[in-house]
């Protein structure tokens, strides 16, 4: 499982470098094997390393689902791996999926969400009006609801 992104649309001015996360867009692939499972053009990059982070930090202390919902789209989940702890694997969902795959092993899934944060980081270092560390401290502070499935989402 790896995780593709290019930046297409950077903050312009000083309001949307204010906020990076709103107004650095992108593609977001996600490709399992030979296999495309999602891509998306318009995903905020850096909300969706800042959910994926505050997930990992959760993950580290016990292996939960990750339901991302965007501010920019009315339709959910843009991503969701469900976590089965009995198998101890996640099951890989989106109301924009492109195939349906098989549950992927526990850390197979974390790998590839940490790799994804770290290569979004390497690609905005050399961007000054951007301090990733410091969104992603702030992500540190956010509920778990902002990673959580509302309770029946997966059974809808």
């Amino acid at each position: 499982m790896r995780f593709e992104q290019e930046v297409l649309i950077w903050p312009r001015n000083d309001l949307e470098r204010e906020l990076p996360g709103a107004y650095l867009e992108g593609t977001l692939r996600i490709i399992v094997g030979d296999t495309r499972f999602f891509e998306d053009i318009g995903i905020l990059l850096i909300e969706f390393a800042e959910v994926a982070h505050r997930w990992l930090l959760e993950c580290r202390r016990e292996p939960c689902s990750l339901y991302y919902v965007s501010m920019d789209f009315e339709e959910e989940p843009i991503l969701a791996f469900c976590y089965d702890v009995a198998t101890e694997t996640f099951a890989l969902q989106s109301v924009w999926a492109e195939a349906e795959l098989e549950p992927l092993p526990r850390d197979t899934v974390i790998t590839a969400v940490a790799s994804y944060v770290d290569a979004l980081r390497d690609q905005l270092a050399a961007t000054p009006d951007i301090d990733f560390e410091a969104l992603l401290a702030k992500a540190e502070t956010m509920e778990r609801s902002c990673f959580s499935p509302p309770t029946d989402a997966f059974t809808r």
